[in-house]
């Protein structure tokens, strides 16, 4: 399972919220697209930017997983792997 899986799964079975995506593009000189995932009732936003939509959604997953687990909110076992090479 994918991080956003996996984050929308354990979103879920704690009764938090459902992840919400928004996609901007960012102009320039090269095509990229900026990403922030919010969830009701949570302060924080994830933010993911990269030259395709769907790794930018994928870093703002890692980025608001990475937050709840620092805040204690989630376990880390429950989501895959967040390093920073990972594709997950």
């Amino acid at each position: 399972m994918d991080i956003k899986g996996a984050l929308y799964a354990v979103l879920g079975r704690r009764k938090i919220g459902i992840p919400s995506y928004q996609i901007t593009e960012i102009r320039g000189n090269r095509q990229r697209f900026k990403c922030e995932l919010r969830v009701p009732g949570v302060d924080y936003v994830g933010l993911g930017n990269s030259q395709g939509k769907k790794d930018a959604q994928t870093n703002a997953a890692r980025d608001f997983a990475t937050y709840m687990i620092n805040q204690g909110m989630i376990n880390a076992s429950e989501l895959p792997m967040l390093t920073v090479g990972s594709r997950k």
